[in-house]
């Protein structure tokens, strides 16, 4: 597996790398970049151990393999100065931004095929589970063969419920009935839980590139080129 991922925009967030966009060869995970995909819209809220670890939604668009867009709240760094991280991907080009001091990087991927990437956690001892994207959570417990769970209501939504155990984990997928869209994915091992809970979760044929690019008025710098 190819490990030299472009990780231009990728954020260490919610205490661990519970998503990160990566611009890699398509050789590192077999995707091919595919635009007639509908646009997919999220509003998630990251939850450790039931309770929500993020002060607002994170909103994500996604197309296929190309196009990714994360709008996070407002934060403090590490240096306690306010930031607002927006990160844009259209593949080969990747822009990690701040809406607060309008102010960001660009990055190009040289290498001959890529793709984008959108996990839902980081788990580094257990790789598979990097494949489990954003916008891609059927695909995934579909590859898996997930085992279905007796339907359980979340919030007053009547979900089915898919389980997939793997690398020591196990992996639960919520899909609302009424729109047969992801409710909630759950990620266990022994006490400990993260999940991911879709407080909206849309789907739509209509591809708006102007979301896809950075923002007029900023100021941005070249970082090096990503290559193979």
């Amino acid at each position: 597996m190819n490990k030299n991922h472009f990780r231009g925009i990728g954020l260490w967030f919610w205490g661990l790398a519970v998503f990160m966009v990566c611009c890699s060869h398509t050789s590192a995970w077999g995707q091919d970049l595919k635009e007639d995909e509908p646009q997919i819209y999220m509003e998630v809220v990251h939850q450790v151990g039931g309770e929500n670890n993020t002060p607002s939604v994170v909103r994500i668009w996604r197309v296929g393999y190309k196009y990714a867009r994360f709008e996070l709240p407002e934060l403090r760094n590490d240096k306690g100065k306010r930031v607002k991280p927006l990160m844009i991907a259209d593949a080969p080009n990747a822009w990690e931004l701040d809406e607060v001091s309008k102010t960001g990087q660009h990055r190009l991927d040289t290498s001959e095929d890529i793709s984008v990437h959108a996990p839902l956690f980081g788990v580094e001892e257990a790789e598979e589970i990097h494949k489990l994207e954003f916008g891609r959570e059927k695909e995934f417990f579909s590859k898996h063969r997930a085992k279905p769970e007796p339907a359980k209501v979340l919030n007053g939504v009547e979900c089915e419920v898919w389980r997939v155990k793997l690398e020591g984990y196990t992996l639960r997928l919520f899909v609302n009935k009424k729109t047969n869209l992801p409710y909630r994915v759950e990620m266990t091992k022994g006490t400990k839980q993260q999940a991911v809970q879709y407080m909206r979760y849309e789907e739509t044929p209509t591809l708006d590139l102007k979301r896809f690019a950075p923002p007029k008025g900023y100021k941005l710098v070249e970082a090096p080129p990503a290559s193979g």
